[in-house]
């Protein structure tokens, strides 16, 4: 279930899914601008679809590891790389 659910987020890659929920952010703004009835909705639409958004980020980023207990060392070496702009774990 879960594979199918990445694969499906994948389809539009991150900047892909940043742009789809901004769109539906602005959606939602200007619905509550526009329009009386959805105006007492919007703040909890919007927030409800930024914290989706939040997730989605986070599941993408973390599906590809793998936190099996034989090969947890290498996903949270992955996590540490300098091309993330992180700090390595063996620098001083």
């Amino acid at each position: 279930m879960s594979k199918r659910i990445y694969d499906g987020l994948a389809l539009f890659g991150e900047e892909g899914i940043l742009w789809v929920v901004l769109g539906i952010l602005l959606l939602f703004f200007v619905l509550g601008l526009r329009f009386e009835k959805y105006r007492q909705a919007a703040p909890a639409l919007m927030m409800s679809t930024g914290i989706l958004g939040t997730f989605c980020g986070i599941f993408i980023a973390l599906y590809p590891l793998d936190f099996t207990p034989g090969n947890m060392n290498d996903s949270i070496e992955a996590l540490w790389i300098p091309e993330t702009g992180r700090v390595d774990r063996d620098d001083p």
